[in-house]
């Protein structure tokens, strides 16, 4: 019932420093500033307020043009220049009881909407990043993050630790426009800001690296870089050719601003969901589908670099009961094609030899059509699970956690996103990669209030190799579960 398994994080080890204070003491300043003392004393003040908290709010453009040869002089009229922007949210909360930060990533269009990438909400537990988050019966839960290798996480990497924590007084430097940081800790800040957005190079060197005195306050920054070539010829898709070579140059700007300077707060960020009287024939739906048979079919219309794989995929799974078992049928079907209406040979049943036993398999003998107990086959599931370990139950979801669409459909709270069509809707006995790795960016849930059930499950899904589509999960026979065709037990 988990959301998460593990946190993907991106580890920088460059910020994965002590926090020591840099405030005070009898640390030399190497600003030079018109009025001397003051200056040293208002920086140092700004960058202890920021040590205890802010917001920040920061717009990462990627201002991208392509060129025909290596020397980047003769531009790629094949490809039209194109800008990028990405915004972060982030709340720092550094105080005596509590450390933790909230990470929001958007993409944001031509028209300025954003579109939620990921986020989470951290706090340091013991050394340890712990994470706080609204799980699928909306209740808040705080647990330890892992990554992918199920380790424990420390709380001064990736990019969770207050950047100014890591920065002191003598790594800026006055000049005319406000407070210049030194390039280390300008790629440090960038980092920390960025470090989940795959779309831009490493060692990036700004040549505008400007943070702005308002009075007492750091209230803002801006940075531009040099203009960033690959060196290299990369392959991007046009129309004529997939496979296209071409040199791209980047230039980032990054505008930033600092408010809730000192009293920020992190830890109240997630809260729970109220009642929501829109939300009633989910609510109705999903109370009506707990502990009845169903049928699950799975329908994957995928795309490979923009390209339709030309036939979809699906994985019907049907629940027929404690005594009858569960029925799985994988098929493929091009345009045209019709759902099969017998057994084929990669069908199985998972039924128990006696009421409340351990399921076995069965597999069809292809002559006969007769379902076979078969234990040389599906190993990792034969005779190891009761009907109610793999029983298809949603009874904890709570329709709260989900907001009503202009469609008449229900998508859940943007935490949720990525991970609850596998964590909830998918059946036990299926998987795919894509959505089992969280690159899930829409869902989408339809209630036929006919029927007082579910409907379907919509999902849209896009990994960084290049693989997208739409997985849906259909809905039907509820309270029968059984295919349409005869099963027959030898």
């Amino acid at each position: 019932m988990k959301k998460y398994k593990y946190l993907v994080l991106f580890a920088i080890a460059s910020v994965a420093a002590p926090l020591t204070s840099c405030v005070g003491g009898g640390e030399s300043s190497s600003l030079s500033s018109s009025s001397g003392n003051v200056e040293q004393i208002l920086i140092n003040n700004a960058i202890a307020s920021l040590r205890k908290g802010f917001r920040v709010t920061a717009d990462l453009t990627i201002h991208r043009s392509y060129f025909q040869d290596a020397a980047y002089q003769i531009p790629d009229t094949n490809l039209e220049n194109e800008t990028i922007m990405y915004r972060v949210k982030f709340i720092y909360e550094n105080a005596d009881d509590y450390m933790g930060v909230d990470r929001r990533y958007y993409q944001v269009d031509e028209e300025g909407k954003e579109s939620y990438i990921q986020g989470e909400n951290s706090y340091n537990a013991n050394g340890y990043a712990g994470l706080v988050y609204l799980d699928y019966d909306n209740t808040i839960v705080r647990d330890l993050a892992i990554d992918s290798n199920y380790e424990f996480i420390p709380y001064g990497s990736n990019g969770m630790l207050n950047p100014f924590t890591l920065i002191s007084r003598s790594d800026f430097h006055q000049i005319h426009e406000g407070f210049e940081l030194n390039h280390s800790k300008t790629n440090l800040f960038f980092s920390n800001l960025f470090s989940q957005i795959e779309d831009y190079q490493s060692n990036i060197v700004f040549s505008t690296r400007v943070f702005t005195l308002d009075n007492k306050d750091i209230t803002g920054a801006h940075f531009v870089s040099k203009n960033m070539d690959d060196g290299y010829a990369s392959t991007v898709s046009i129309p004529s050719n997939p496979y296209y070579q071409t040199y791209i140059r980047n230039q980032y700007e990054v505008e930033m601003s600092f408010t809730d300077i000192a009293v920020a707060s992190a830890r109240d960020v997630i809260q729970v969901e109220p009642e929501k009287e829109e939300n009633i024939p989910l609510k109705n739906a999903l109370e009506n589908m707990v502990g009845k048979n169903i049928a699950l079919t799975r329908e994957l219309h995928p795309y490979i670099n923009g390209s339709y794989v030309g036939e979809d995929s699906y994985n019907a799974t049907y629940y027929m009961g404690e005594t009858e078992g569960i029925y799985s049928q994988v098929y493929s079907l091009a345009e045209g094609e019709s759902v099969p209406t017998a057994p084929s040979a990669s069908d199985f049943i998972l039924r128990p030899l006696v009421n409340g036993g351990k399921l076995r398999v069965y597999q069809v003998n292809a002559t006969t059509g007769e379902f076979l107990l078969n234990s040389s086959n599906y190993t990792s599931i034969d005779n190891i699970y009761t009907y109610n370990d793999l029983a298809y139950d949603i009874s904890f979801l709570n329709p709260n956690i989900f907001n009503l669409n202009e469609d008449g459909s229900y998508s859940p709270t943007i935490d949720n996103v990525p991970w609850i069509t596998r964590d909830v809707f998918m059946s036990a006995l299926d998987s795919f990669s894509a959505v089992d790795s969280g690159y899930v960016n829409d869902v989408k849930v339809y209630v036929d209030e006919e029927v007082n059930c579910l409907d379907r499950v919509v999902a849209t899904y896009e990994d960084f190799v290049g693989y997208s589509g739409t997985m849906t999960l259909h809905f039907d026979k509820l309270g029968e579960g059984t295919p349409d065709f005869e099963i027959v037990i030898a």
